[in-house]
């Protein structure tokens, strides 16, 4: 069995009564009028998993905290309560995957000062497709009724939530799948032909200019010249056409050797 455990630490605050909620050895304690909070974990995120895998892999889902309270005399009630729900992609309750111990309008009691584990383990024995479970929905919260100043109402630590997947998980969804990866290497082979095809269009069209500029030297009669472009010594590699002068003053010269009338511009 593979294991992730997630800590519960973006809670938002819904009711915040009497002096507050306040974090204290490690605890976040209740004040005397309802201290509410609640938190909507989203299973893919939170746990690095896909739709895919909550669906085929995920077997138990267990969300639990300690909860204790918060006068030392251990004489004091105090009320509390913790709910949990599980829902769909849609927001919607899946039927029977939700937990209450007690809620705000009829909650549960402590008196213990120590440490007591309250929570839920929901079993899904591989079959999770059959619910199609995508969030869990937390909300806890308690008060002091004894109506001291200060935060002497419920005392919650470690709220946390722990899935048990299978042993055949399928691969992060940070990691691209098969497709995702020829799709990639699909891009880049085609990438690399368009630059080929570039690369013998412009070499072709130099090897045409450089024929044209050929034709025409030959076929030139009397005291016509033709300025053209050659193909420079330096570029022939490149297969590129560039305008040289150099080429074009050899050119006068044997014409001049020949006693043609060159004519300068």
């Amino acid at each position: 069995m593979i294991t992730r455990t997630i800590d519960l630490d973006e809670f938002v605050t819904i009711d915040n009564g009497g002096d507050g909620w306040d974090y204290e050895d490690g605890y976040w304690t209740t004040s005397f009028e309802w201290c509410r909070r609640s938190m909507l974990v989203n299973l893919t995120r939170h746990f690095n998993l896909t739709a895919q895998e909550l669906d085929h892999n995920l077997t138990s889902l267990t969300a639990s905290e300690l909860v204790r309270s918060g006068d030392d005399s251990g004489s004091s009630i105090d009320f509390f309560y913790l709910n949990l729900q599980l829902l769909d992609s849609d927001g919607e309750t899946v039927d029977s995957l939700s937990y209450s111990k007690g809620n705000w309008t009829q909650p549960a009691t402590i008196t213990s000062t120590k440490d007591k584990s309250y929570g839920e383990s929901f079993m899904f024995d591989g079959s999770a497709a059959a619910t199609g479970v995508r969030y869990l929905y937390w909300e806890d919260g308690g008060y002091d009724p004894v109506y001291d100043t200060g935060n002497f109402g419920p005392w919650f630590r470690s709220a946390q939530v722990v899935a048990q997947l299978g042993q055949e998980i399928y691969p992060p969804s940070s990691a691209p799948t098969a497709m995702q990866a020829a799709s990639k290497e699909g891009n880049g082979a085609a990438i690399g032909s368009q630059k080929m095809l570039v690369g013998l269009v412009v070499a072709g069209f130099g090897i045409v200019l450089a024929a044209i500029c050929l034709l025409l030297f030959r076929l030139r009669k009397g005291p016509a010249r033709f300025w053209c472009f050659a193909v420079a010594e330096g570029n022939r590699s490149r297969g590129g056409a560039v305008f040289s002068p150099f080429h074009v003053q050899k050119r006068e010269t044997a014409d001049r050797e020949e006693g043609y009338d060159v004519e300068m511009t």
